[in-house]
């Protein structure tokens, strides 16, 4: 016991004497001015350009102040700044403080409320926008589709597919409840699971989700409603269009997908491996998000139950959504079909 007591008052001494080093937790005394962040690698920092960046900030009616609770506010502008340019790298809090010149609990209560807000903006348009898939926008996604399945065969004659269904899984960190339910055994990993329609211009049009990563396609399907929400849009008696998704689906009215079976026909087999490598790019528009957003791809800063982690995924897509309208994307590329405006989009 007169030991313990001993060394505990030798290691107080050697602290207040300097000969221990304790570690302080250090803040820049300069905070984050718009003005004087550089445009030279301005896009890089926040994947939009300073003008871009600018003409978002209006359009998303973001505050002129982020105000919190503990008295504390941020300036609207510099507040979305550091929003984007924490989801575009998978920095540490730490990392941020010495950018922004804020202490870390400002920033996590900052990229909180930016994210909430763009998901408020848009709670109406996430799961399904009816507002940007106007018939003249099918009817030219279907346009291109088709010219871009004419020089791989004759025997295919598909017209109408205006966009591609897929499902995506994205890791989080190991929950502390409900393990089993976010378990996904064919990836081995904890995640959740997002489904997403695809136009041939590159905008993620639907977004549904956050599901348990333990579930089926089919299931993200039906709670989803894309079906109903397809035949809401107003064809003008025309039901030709449809989306396209693999052999995971099943067709339905709206939704064609592949053959399925082991004693399929050469036509058939045919069909099956024009159409697959037609829909590929839904994948790239998965890839896109990951890339450009790379706070996602660490699983380890996606805590379910202590963040809101359905939220940053959805905010990332509709971020994706407005790249691709500034910067067309590899698949608008690949089809030929020009997307809308940011106007258009969030307008």
């Amino acid at each position: 016991m007169r030991t313990s007591k001993y060394l505990f008052l030798l290691l107080l001494k050697k602290k207040f004497s300097g000969g221990i080093i304790t570690r302080q937790r250090t803040l820049i005394n300069r905070k984050l001015h718009f003005e004087d962040i550089p445009e030279d690698n301005f896009y890089d920092k926040f994947r939009f350009s300073k003008t871009d960046l600018i003409n978002l900030f209006h359009l998303f009616k973001m505050p002129s102040f982020w105000i919190f609770k503990s008295g504390n506010k941020v300036e609207g502008l510099i507040g979305f700044c550091i929003f984007l340019r924490r989801l575009s790298y998978p920095c540490t809090l730490k990392h941020m403080e010495e950018f922004c010149g804020l202490s870390f609990d400002i920033i996590s209560r900052v990229f909180n409320a930016v994210s909430q807000h763009i998901i408020d903006f848009m709670e109406t348009r996430i799961d399904f926008d009816l507002k940007y898939v106007s018939l003249q926008r099918i009817q030219n996604a279907a346009y291109c589709v088709k010219q871009k399945i004419l020089p791989k065969t004759d025997s295919i004659n598909l017209e109408g597919c205006w966009g591609f269904i897929d499902g995506t899984v994205r890791p989080i960190a190991r929950p502390e409840i409900g393990q089993e339910g976010t378990y996904n055994g064919h990836h081995r990993v904890h995640a959740l699971k997002y489904q997403s329609v695809v136009m041939a211009d590159g905008m993620i049009v639907s977004l549904s989700g956050p599901y348990p990563g333990n579930r089926h396609d089919v299931y993200m399907l039906n709670e989803s409603r894309l079906i109903e929400n397809l035949s809401n849009i107003n064809y003008e008696d025309n039901d030709r269009f449809f989306i396209y998704g693999d052999a995971g689906y099943t067709s339905k009215r709206h939704l064609l997908t592949g053959y399925q079976g082991i004693d399929l026909s050469t036509t058939q087999k045919h069909f099956n491996r024009v159409m697959s490598s037609i829909r590929e790019p839904v994948e790239w528009c998965f890839k896109d998000i990951i890339q450009k957003w790379g706070f996602l791809r660490d699983k380890w800063n996606l805590k379910s139950g202590l963040q809101p982690v359905g939220n940053y995924y959805r905010v990332a897509a509709i971020l994706t959504n407005c790249h691709n309208c500034f910067y067309p994307n590899q698949t608008s590329q690949y089809f030929g079909c020009k997307p809308g405006t940011i106007y258009e989009y969030l307008g």
